[in-house]
């Protein structure tokens, strides 16, 4: 469950018919709304979105916006980031904010433990940096 406020939440389902679906791997606005007008056009409309960056949230929303589609009354639209421009989109977006510095520190530490168990076990060896 991811929770964006105390107002919404949105489930991510388990059940085999249903999955969440990447559909994309571009950040740029053009790629979202031509994505987003693809799978609209095809009538599939998701519950939510849920996007990886800023400039892709403001293709979406062109994308939804010229289909009538509200947000988010009818679509929830979710982003990572923050991006100054962001607070001016109507309606705001719901954002998700990961502290990066902590997420990169506890992952190179990670990293370099297990570096540490294999050189160990193994009796030796160098780290290249």
């Amino acid at each position: 469950m991811i929770t964006a406020s105390p107002a919404i939440r949105i489930e991510i389902p388990s059940s085999p018919g249903i999955r969440p679906g990447r559909v994309s791997q571009s950040w740029q606005a053009y790629d979202a709304y031509r994505v987003a007008s693809d799978l609209l056009d095809r009538g599939r409309r998701p519950d939510a979105f849920v996007v990886g960056d800023d400039y892709y949230a403001l293709g979406l929303y062109r994308a939804l916006r010229e289909r009538r589609i509200r947000i988010p009354d009818d679509v929830l639209v979710m982003r990572w980031g923050n991006h100054p421009f962001a607070r001016f989109m109507e309606p705001p977006l719901s954002t998700l904010l990961l502290p990066f510095q902590e997420v990169a520190r506890r992952a190179t530490r990670r990293l370099l433990d297990r570096i540490e168990r294999k050189r160990r076990r193994s009796g030796g060896g160098t780290i290249c940096a």
